[in-house]
This record gives C-alpha cells, sequence and structure tokens, in this order.
C-alpha cells in the first residue's frame, strides 16, 4: 500500500475516534450538570462561609459562634507537610 493511503486512513479514524469522545463528553457534561442543578435546588442557597461549613462538619466545638474577624482567623494553620 502506498503510505500516503496508509496515513489518510489513520487520520481519518483519529477523527472519527474524537468526534465520538466528544459526544461521549458532551452526554456525561450534561449528567453531570443536571445531577448538579437538582442537588444545588434542594441544598439551598449553595453559599456558605468557612465557618458555616466547619460548625456543619465539625460542630461547633470551637465555642465561637458569633464568626471570626476575618477568614485567617478560621483558616487552618498548616498547609502541607506531615
Amino acid at each position: 500500500m502506498n503510505t500516503n493511503v496508509v496515513m489518510a486512513v489513520l487520520v481519518v479514524a483519529l477523527l472519527l475516534l474524537s468526534v465520538v469522545q466528544a459526544i461521549e463528553i458532551a452526554g456525561i457534561s450534561n449528567v453531570l450538570n443536571s445531577a448538579y442543578s437538582t442537588s444545588a435546588d434542594t441544598s439551598g442557597s449553595g453559599s456558605e462561609t468557612y465557618q458555616q461549613m466547619m460548625e456543619r462538619m465539625h460542630g461547633s466545638s470551637s465555642g465561637n459562634s458569633q464568626g471570626s474577624s476575618s477568614p485567617q482567623d478560621t483558616s487552618p494553620s498548616m498547609v502541607g507537610g506531615c
């Protein structure tokens, strides 16, 4: 076979493969978007502060229910490391 024919067949096969993958990704994206929109509708406003999330996840054991003056006061002190 001629090398140009082989190259053309490979290019067409790659294009077809990319079109199939694009269609699959679009379908997955639609499923995720619909799942996200339904979960956001049932969860409330969808926005909560770091302090509210910490109280929801860990309880209000810190005793600071009034909130803090800055987000840095409630942020974790260690980032990374062991």
